[in-house]
C-alpha cells in the first residue's frame, strides 16, 4: 500500500489498521469482511469499493484504485 500512496503523489492515503483492535473489529463486521479488506473512500468520505479477503493480489488492489481514482 505504501507504493502506491507514493505512486499516486497525495491523490490516495493508505491507512493499514490492526484488523484485531475493538474499533477495527466493528469496522470490519459493519463492512461485512470475514476477517480482513479493503474498503476505499472518496475524500467526503464517502465508500466507494470495498474487497473482503486478506490476501487481495496486486492487480486486483490497483484495479480497485484506479476504478475510483
Amino acid at each position: 500500500m505504501n507504493g502506491l500512496e507514493k505512486e499516486y503523489k497525495g491523490a490516495l492515503k493508505c491507512e493499514v489498521r490492526n484488523a484485531f483492535s475493538p474499533q477495527s473489529k466493528k469496522e470490519i463486521a459493519d463492512l461485512g469482511f470475514q476477517t480482513h479488506g479493503l474498503a476505499i473512500y472518496d475524500p467526503q468520505g464517502h465508500l466507494k469499493v470495498k474487497l473482503d479477503g486478506h490476501r487481495l493480489s496486486e492487480e486486483t488492489i490497483r484495479d480497485a484504485v484506479q476504478s475510483v481514482m
